[in-house]
Formats: structure tokens, sequence, C-alpha cells
């Protein structure tokens, strides 16, 4: 098979490096089958470690936790091989392969026939190994078919450049693991600040507590007494597009925050002459969109920038009556688990899921004074806001470990390492 340089590499590097191939790196071991009646055990000697196992909680970096395990006995039955502790496992089979996670074995381990390992040879640093193969998209290299695959052949083609010294490649894996640490604590944080909003949000719409050890006065009334207008495009309408206009809100473009993408490509327009048929859809500002088919109880804040827009038929547009409702608080409420197991409830009342007008209009809610939902938002918005700026943090070190790793993982950029 030809050999190929990997692109993220460079064909000129330091004197002090050396091309070689990844399989040149470490023993290459292949997954075992698992038949299905061995399955499901999780006390016996060795984990054993399927694709799926990648994504639960603990497993993001290292094999910590599993979903069965085997005996030796069953080991030798099924002629599979052990993957020793520090091995970098990976998903050879599948759609998997095309998402270039590694895994660190931190104990002896068994794989399954849709992954594979490397076992670092002496003289090899397993983070560096670990960083070098996180630093290569396979999807470069999937051999044509149905489904995306790559064997150890096409493994020992792919060429990189690495520094002959131990201390090097260890310099560099410290640095790249500094970031990892920073990305996992940002990481932490933002799901620290998700939980907290979680629970404000049950106290302060389920249990009338301000945090401040002072209740909350609410009145009962009904989501279609509090606004002007709920309302559905008509789906028999024939939708005929045009290359600019009045801009169509799809569910697609609604994020979970309630935000609404304008950047995306997949923007459509209807004309001025379509939209102003249909008034009753035409967006202004403080309303609201809800996802009412398919994906559902996707709910959109419409601000200035989004007003004057018209939606399709599978969203339906909610007008607060602005005398009673402060648009930011119904957005949190929108967002929040009291409304959504509403939403939940009366989709799961139809074979197929949909929310009509009707059912938005009847549902329940329990509204403070306009003073206190400008009180409780700003409580909610600061958490957002910590959220938010945690989340920016975030996209910062993912982009500075990615240019990070293209620097020190081709010799562009040298560390300095001790003599």
């Amino acid at each position: 098979m030809k050999n190929s340089i990997d692109p993220h590499y460079r064909s000129e590097y330091p004197e002090s490096w050396e091309t070689r191939s990844i399989l040149s790196l470490g023993q290459f071991i292949q997954g075992a089958g698992f038949p299905e009646d061995l399955q499901g055990k999780l006390s016996e000697q060795f984990p054993f470690f399927k694709v799926s196992d990648f994504n639960l909680e603990r497993n993001e970096k290292t094999l910590k936790d599993h979903s069965n395990s085997i005996s030796e006995k069953t080991r030798k039955i099924l002629g599979a091989k052990i993957v020793p502790t520090g091995s970098v496992v990976f998903a050879k089979v599948g759609a998997a392969l095309l998402l270039n996670r590694r895994r660190i074995t931190i104990r002896n381990s068994i794989i399954d026939n849709n992954c594979a390992a490397i076992f670092p040879k002496k003289g090899i640093d397993l983070e560096f190994l670990f960083q070098t193969m996180c630093n290569i998209d396979f999807g470069n290299y999937v051999q044509p078919g149905a489904v995306p695959s790559i064997n150890q052949g096409v493994l020992d083609s792919i060429l990189i450049n690495i520094p002959k010294s131990f201390e090097e490649q260890q310099k560099i894996a410290s640095v790249l693991m500094t970031v990892d640490k920073a990305i996992e604590k940002t990481k932490v944080l933002i799901e620290k600040n998700m939980n907290i909003k979680q629970g404000l949000m049950k106290d302060l719409f389920m249990k009338g507590d301000d945090k401040r050890g002072k209740p909350i006065s609410y009145r009962e009334t009904t989501l279609g007494k509090e606004c002007d207008e709920i309302y559905r495009y008509p789906t028999y309408y024939d939708i005929k597009y045009v290359p600019s206009g009045v801009r169509e809100i799809r569910g697609e473009l609604i994020s979970d925050n309630g935000s609404i993408d304008l950047k995306s490509d997949n923007q459509r327009y209807i004309s001025e002459k379509t939209s102003r048929k249909f008034p009753r859809t035409i967006l202004k500002e403080g309303d609201f969109i809800i996802s009412v088919r398919g994906t559902m109880g996707k709910i959109g804040y419409i601000s200035s920038e989004i007003a004057g827009s018209n939606i399709t038929a599978n969203l339906i547009r909610i007008s607060p009556n602005r005398k009673r409702i402060f648009p930011p608080w119904l957005k949190q409420y929108f967002l929040g688990p009291v409304f959504q197991a509403e939403l939940e409830y009366l989709s799961s009342a139809t074979t197929i899921k949909t929310i009509k007008s009707p059912d938005l209009k009847s549902i329940k809610l329990f509204v403070p004074s306009i003073d206190e939902q400008i009180k409780l938002t700003n409580i909610l918005e600061s958490v957002d806001s910590k959220i938010e700026g945690e989340k920016k943090y975030l996209e910062k070190l993912i982009i500075l470990k990615s240019g990070l790793m293209q620097d020190l993982l081709t010799g562009k950029v040298r560390v300095k390492v001790a003599e």
C-alpha cells in the first residue's frame, strides 16, 4: 500500500525528528467479536469495551467505566487479545470511526471488533501517542464501501513526523495536556452553572421561592389568557421562495438557548406580497415561536433583528400581552422544566407528535407581577451570562489546542528540553 504523509503534518521537519508510520509507534491490537449471550456481566476479570462505552460520562479520555466484562476463560474461548494498560483505543469501523475519538486504557482490557488499539513501543510516550492520534483524521483514509472502515495496512501507510527525543515528546504532550485540563475544567464549570440554573428554575417557577427568603405571589392563569395571539401558519398554503425578501424562520434555525441562527447558509425567503397575505404570522419583537411538529418544543425568542420575518407551518407564533408579561421572563419560563414537561405531556397524548394552538392556549401558567418577573429574569440571566462567558472561553481553548497541535506535533514550533 502506498504511503502518504498525513495532511496535518509537514514534509519538512527538524533534523532531530524523523518520519514514522503510525503502526511503527506501537503494537497493533485487533478487537474481538462479542456474542450477545455473553454480554451484561460487570464483575469479571477484564472490562470489555465497546464503541458505545466511549460515550459514558467518565470515559471522555480514559476508559474508567464499562458496561460488560469477561473472565479469562471466556477471553480464551473468544480468542480475544488483552489490550494492556496504557494503550490508545479507537473505532475502526462504522460512523464512530469518523468521529475520531481516542481513549486510553487504565487497566488490562478487551475491546470489541469495531475497535483497535496501539500499545506504545519503548521510546514512545503514551500521552504523545494519544495526542498524535487525536490529530489524525481517519476520514481521510477510509476504505471504499458502504461502511467506513480502516485496517492495519492503512494505518501502516500513514506517515507522520515525531521527535526522536523521548523528553521532547513528553514536553509536547505536557503542553497539550495543560490545555486539555483547562478545557475539562471549563466544561465542568459550564455543567455546574447549568445545574444551578435548573435548580433555580424549579424554585422560581414551581416553589415560588425567589432565593431571598421571600415568597412570590403568583396568579394562576393560562397561556392563552396571557397572550394577544397564538397562531400557526396555514399548512395548506403552497410556499414559493424567492432569492431575497422576507426571511422565513424554520425550526432548524432555533438554538437550544432560544436564539435564532441568522448566519446559517440555509436561509430561505418569501416575497413581501406572500408575507402580507398572512399578517398573523409576521413576527414582532418580543414574540416567540415554538416548533410543534417533528423536533418538539424548540423555543425561539424574536429580537429586533428578526422582527418582520415570517414562519413555516411547523411553527406557532406566540405574542404575549406586554402589559401583563415581560417577554424575557416568559423566555426563561418557556425554556424551563415546567413548561417543557407540559409540552412533553401534550405531545405524548397523540400518536403523531404535534401540538395545536388550542393545546398551547390551555397550558396553565403561574405568573407573578411584572416587577417580580423582571427581578426573577435578572437572577436567571446572571447565570446565563456566566454560562455564555464560559462557553466562549471554551471555544477559545479549543481553538488554542487545535493551533498548538498543528504547531507542536509538526515541529513547526519547538519546545525547550532540559539538556
